[in-house]
């Protein structure tokens, strides 16, 4: 009895194509007012929508909060925090522009967006701002000439004018306030002018407020303070490389630059933005200055933007140095110059300070979020939190900045750098392209020093589904073969992408032909993808260049075998083994090759062979609880498959194989468990759902009445028809049970074998399995009956069952005349069950 699908030890999408700027000129974004950079509140709201990424949970959070003011006359108070650049603004402009697009809220809530660059010092100053940003807002709903005229009253009497319209105004609505850099508005009014604002609120419910700001300042933390534990705190962190990707490529689709997106989405786009993403610390602005870049013709204009940002950020970054100690300053600088992470150790001796004052100090500077840490087994190194702090000293240290020559490097390759220097570009930007082209000439391309230390973290950090894109990005940069192979083996072996690791395979072939390594590793890929003669070819190749390729010769072995030529199949696997003796996935290919031949007496020694090479070989036990079997003993063979269970417990395969054991010792209820157990593991999509024909044959060989046999070929469809469910299949309900309707929102199918289907396929294989001269007419008849009554009604059983039909009655009167009712392709699956050769024409 062959066990086809169980043969072969654990094996150690085709890609975007990649839009090289040698073959579409300079990618390019163009429109350099498209995105309002500084003031997102002017930026289209479908296009600030379009290009909002990894945030929806916590502006949802926001909304939801908003929603029950609406509805419940509830206030909230909450405070979006984070550095310049983060994002605030575009946050806030985004949920000004939902809040009065959804046609409900914007009916029971009116906004008040605040100007930011506005100083106010008075709380009757504060009310002023909300009426005049409302008289903005709702022009039909509230009086801006009103306003003037209250404005020549004292300032007590307007303040308690505004309070008492305001609260005419909406005693059936909510006030929400948007408020920017809320710190120094808290810092403009002062300790009396703070408690006034914080009564106003609490006598007040209608009154809600949004606000940003930079970081967390001593009025909402110090429990002095009358607006400590006032605000629910929310936390923008930076974009992470997922996030950056995600904008990037949202915006180029907006743009209309479908060649940009896509080439962002290759692995030389990821590459590339990782390593800008190393510079701009996930800072959003940085991204979208970014976006306004990279052609032949803007290649000027995105200098300004770049400067124009540097100038933006550098006052805030030298006042948030003033902030902190004199020595703890030091060490922010020092990692400013540095550009790499540094332990405390290295700090003191680059200081001439104690390492341990030193070490106080970096603890304390994490603690407040100036500087991150990593652990590098038992050392912990140290960078800045804010790689974009380094700005501050950049432009007072030298007239270009470094993160831009950085991102030339990074975007451009040398050959296309020079290219562009030879276009007419104005003196600065002339003088960037020469300096990140001359550097390119002494300094190796820095997204490579990136990758190898991001691969060596992933590694430490256990993330070994991310090993494959890295050595992908690495490859791209590096175009070194090696990396090629690299990549390819870890789509294969660790993400299971066997379509992602041929594409690998097939670059490093592009670069080195005659290594016999690529070949063989794409020959077994498309051997996971059922490419068996395609596979076939690529162990051709990889033996014509390495004659002596031992493992060509095995996967050779095992495409030939897939094709159902197990007799070729063997002479390679003895090639394999006259080459390593010592191979045991090569004894393990002959044992199952032999058992395809019937010879399992042979297969057995093949299979004993292999587990003394490897004792803990799961495959080569499984193969040989199969051998066993087909000789006889199925106590034996059931130990196998414990054994190979207990190796590997997520392989399906020996669970399957261990119900035929069981049903062969009349352990019924056992089997079918085992059946139900191999359906959970984690490769049932990769392997065949059973020896369905075999089961059958043992259901209908063992069951002694016409009750048992209606029993357990129920139990067997019901086994199949809740995996498919499982599955994801969409499963016909019968007529001829009770049953539950499908769930509507059943998920994705996860393989595309749907175990219903072959169950069907195996019913009809089970055929020439039956002993049709041991069991009388009507006992095989009882066969039909059986099966008809539980699947009757199944769609993926109706050829099938019609097939087994026709099949009994061969069975019962030996003519070959019982297939005429049948239509051609369904009498010659019939010749083929039976192996009755081609069918006369002639007759």
């Amino acid at each position: 009895m062959s066990k086809k699908k169980s043969s072969k030890k654990k094996s150690t999408q085709k890609p975007a194509e990649s839009l090289v700027a040698g073959n579409h000129d300079i990618l390019r974004f163009t429109d350099e007012q498209f995105i309002w950079r500084f003031s997102p509140n002017q930026t289209d709201s479908e296009l600030l929508e379009a290009i909002f990424v990894g945030r929806e949970n916590q502006i949802q959070t926001v909304l939801e909060k908003i929603k029950d003011c609406a509805d419940q006359g509830s206030s909230h108070r909450v405070l979006l925090y984070g550095p310049r650049g983060i994002g605030k603004s575009h946050f806030t402009a985004l949920l000004h522009h939902r809040i009065r697009d959804n046609a409900k809220l914007s009916k029971k809530v009116h906004l008040a967006n605040l100007n930011e660059d506005e100083t106010t010092t008075s709380l009757v100053q504060f009310l002023v701002r909300i009426y005049r940003a409302l008289c903005k807002e709702y022009p039909k709903d509230y009086s801006a000439e009103w306003l003037d005229e209250l404005l020549d009253q004292p300032p007590s009497e307007i303040a308690n004018t505004l309070t008492s319209r305001l609260q005419t105004r909406f005693k059936n609505r909510s006030l929400v306030i948007l408020v920017e850099n809320l710190n120094l508005l808290f810092e403009s009014l002062g300790a009396k002018g703070q408690h006034e604002l914080r009564s106003l609120l609490q006598e007040n419910p209608f009154i809600s407020l949004v606000a940003t700001s930079q970081q967390l300042f001593k009025a909402v933390t110090d429990r002095s303070e009358p607006f400590f534990g006032f605000f629910q705190q929310i936390k923008l962190n930076p974009l992470s490389i997922n996030d950056a990707q995600e904008l990037l490529v949202k915006i180029a689709m907006a743009k209309g630059q479908e060649d940009l997106a896509a080439f962002l989405q290759t692995a030389d786009g990821r590459g590339r933005i990782r390593a800008i993403h190393d510079l701009a610390g996930g800072n959003h602005r940085v991204y979208i200055v970014l976006s306004g870049f990279v052609t032949r013709e803007s290649l000027d204009q995105l200098v300004a933007p770049f400067q124009k940002m540097a100038d933006d950020l550098t006052p805030y970054y030298q006042e948030r140095l003033r902030w902190i100690s004199p020595l703890q300053r030091q060490i922010v600088e020092l990692l400013c110059r540095e550009r790499q992470t540094l332990n405390p150790k290295e700090m003191a001796r680059r200081l001439l300070l104690e390492q341990n004052s030193v070490g106080k100090q970096v603890r304390e500077l994490v603690k407040i979020g100036y500087l991150s840490e990593n652990k590098r087994g038992r050392e912990t190194f140290y960078e800045l939190s804010e790689p974009l702090m380094r700005l501050a000293f950049e432009v007072k240290e030298q007239s270009l900045l470094e993160l831009l020559i950085e991102f030339l490097r990074i975007w451009y390759r040398p050959d296309q750098m020079e290219k562009l220097r030879k276009n007419s570009l104005s003196s600065t930007t002339k003088a960037y392209l020469d300096a990140a082209w001359e550097r390119s000439q002494t300094h190796a391309d820095p997204r490579i020093k990136l990758l190898k230390a991001e691969l060596e973290k992933a590694k430490a950090e256990g993330r070994e589904n991310e090993l494959a894109q890295l050595w992908e990005e690495k490859a791209e940069a590096s175009n070194n073969a090696n990396d090629w192979l690299k990549a390819g083996y870890n789509f294969a072996t660790i993400n299971r992408d066997y379509v992602q690791s041929i594409a690998c395979f097939e670059k490093m072939i592009e670069l080195d032909p005659v290594d016999g390594s690529a070949w063989h590793n794409k020959g077994m890929s498309l051997n996971f993808l059922k490419e068996y003669s395609q596979a076939r070819e690529c162990f051709d190749m990889a033996i014509e260049l390495n004659p002596d390729h031992v493992f060509a010769w095995c996967g050779k072995a095992n495409s030939l075998r897939d094709l159902g030529n197990s007799t070729k199949a063997l002479e390679c696997y003895g090639k394999a083994i006259e080459l390593d003796p010592d191979f045991d996935s090569a004894w393990n290919g002959k044992g199952n090759a032999l058992l395809d031949l019937g010879n399992s007496t042979k297969a057995l020694e093949c299979f004993e062979k292999a587990i003394e090479l490897d004792p803990d070989f799961d495959s080569a036990w499984n193969g040989k609880g199969n051998a066993l079997l087909d000789l006889g003993n199925s106590t034996k063979a059931l130990e196998c498959y414990e054994k190979a269970i207990e190796l590997d417990p997520d392989r399906s395969y020996p669970r399957f194989n261990r119900s035929e054991a069981l049903f062969s010792l009349s352990r019924w209820k056992d089997g079918f468990d085992s059946i139900r157990g191999a359906f959970k593991t984690s490769d049932i999509d990769r392997n065949s759902a059973s020896d369905a024909e075999t089961i059958f044959s043992l259901i209908f060989k063992h069951s002694e009445n016409a009750d048992l046999l209606a029993e357990r070929v129920s139990t067997l469809v019901d086994i199949y028809e809740q995996a498919a469910e499982d599955q994801g299949f969409e499963i016909s309900l019968s007529s001829k049970r009770e049953r539950e309707a499908a769930d509507p929102n059943v998920k994705s199918a996860k393989s595309n074998l749907n175990p219903l289907s072959h169950l069907a396929d195996g019913l009809v294989k089970s055929l020439p399995k039956i002993d049709a001269e041991r069991f009388s007419d009507s006992v095989l008849q009882s066969y039909v009956t059986a099966v008809e009554n539980r699947v009757g009604d199944m769609p993926e059983f109706e050829i099938a069952l019609r097939l087994f039909r026709y099949g009994i009655k061969y069975l019962i009167s030996g003519k070959e005349s019982e297939f005429v009712e049948l239509i051609s392709p369904e009498r010659r699956i019939l010749r083929q069950v039976f192996q009755l050769g081609e069918e006369d024409s002639s007759k």
